[in-house]
């Protein structure tokens, strides 16, 4: 947040979302945007923690019928050796 500062980039803190622990599950990214799109469906990507919680962020887009990337582009962080695989459209 502070390098987006640094730089200009608006933060909107409605769309942030903390995470309480760090896990190597799918739950770590599902959960979240679940309480996320309880709130809004303002917003067209989702920057996730890791390549597993994009996992976890995309089964629940698709559980809200939004589609990837053509309504939320969805970006992993650590590139996991499987990460080609699960995240194709």
């Amino acid at each position: 947040m502070e390098t987006a500062r640094t730089y200009g980039i608006e933060i909107h803190e409605e769309l942030l979302i903390k995470l309480t622990e760090n896990s190597w599950s799918p739950a770590l990214g599902y959960g979240p945007v679940k309480e996320l799109l309880s709130r809004t469906r303002n917003f067209t990507a989702l920057f996730a923690f890791n390549d597993i919680s994009a996992v976890g962020a995309i089964r629940a887009l698709h559980e809200a019928g939004l589609q990837i990337p053509d309504d939320v582009s969805v970006i992993g962080f650590d590139d996991v050796l499987g990460a080609p695989l699960a995240f194709r459209a």
